[in-house]
């Protein structure tokens, strides 16, 4: 893990996620996100945006094999990340 212990990576990621927040704000979108485009905006790998979804700190669903998130739900986990601040 590029010789950072895992809470270390976890804040280092937080880090990264608010810097592109606020670099790219949520535009008004009405279809979800797949994981590939919320790994870009968050500037993660997708397997970190997965692992967000399935231990439910992001709320998605999959209609199929692919599982999406919601705007909201992407505006919600961005909120919380930064405290609220936009």
């Amino acid at each position: 893990m590029n010789g950072q212990n895992p809470p270390d990576r976890v804040i280092a990621v937080l880090e990264e996620i608010r810097a592109a927040l606020a670099e790219r704000p949520l535009a008004e979108r009405s279809t979800p996100f797949t994981l590939p485009e919320l790994a870009e905006r968050w500037r993660c790998d997708t397997k970190t945006v997965e692992r967000l979804c399935t231990g439910g700190a992001v709320k998605s669903f999959k209609p199929g094999r692919t599982r999406l998130v919601r705007p909201s739900d992407v505006a919600k986990y961005e909120r919380a990340q930064t405290g609220g601040i936009e």
